[in-house]
């Protein structure tokens, strides 16, 4: 690499700050350090070691600290957004089975069990990839997964057969 480089854009405090009142840019330097504080305590935790003797909270206090003090609930696998792909497959797949395979909803439900289908095949997907890694459960996104195959394919069959 080359000395010369530099970044094309490059501002300085008049502009990012600019008519910002003093006492407003000095707390979001203060709480912009804290966070590089805690992400740091954070890093030496999951590194295992505490360097310059300083004190390691757990990554549940960690996390509590973050959420709010007051939540009672430690983060953790269990609070990953990944928890919910399988669950949210498995009531899409459901309905895409169901609005392709009975009657009674067929032309009721035809468009949005072609939606719901693709989707819990694509979120059904997500979970199980989740599930491999400990987050959420491997059953429910392979159901939905499973039920989002059966509506798409369903439906699928019903307009080839209707349209040709």
């Amino acid at each position: 690499m080359s000395s010369d480089w530099r970044w094309e854009y490059d501002p300085d405090h008049a502009h990012v700050a600019g008519g910002i009142p003093a006492h407003v840019v000095a707390e979001v330097e203060r709480l912009a350090g804290q966070l590089v504080d805690l992400a740091g305590i954070v890093r030496s935790v999951q590194n295992g070691n505490s360097s310059h003797g300083e004190q390691v909270m757990a990554e549940s206090t960690v996390s509590r600290s973050v959420s709010g003090a007051g939540s009672g609930s430690a983060a953790g696998r269990s609070d990953s957004p990944g928890v919910a792909l399988g669950p949210i497959a498995l009531v899409l797949g459901l309905f895409s089975a169901v609005g392709a395979w009975v009657p009674a909803f067929v032309l009721v439900s035809l468009p949005w069990t072609v939606i719901a289908g693709g989707l819990a095949v694509a979120l059904g997907s997500m979970g199980v990839h989740h599930a491999r890694r400990g987050i959420g459960r491997l059953w429910v996104a392979v159901g939905g997964t499973a039920l989002g195959v059966v509506g798409f394919a369903g439906t699928a069959a019903l307009l080839w057969a209707v349209g040709g």
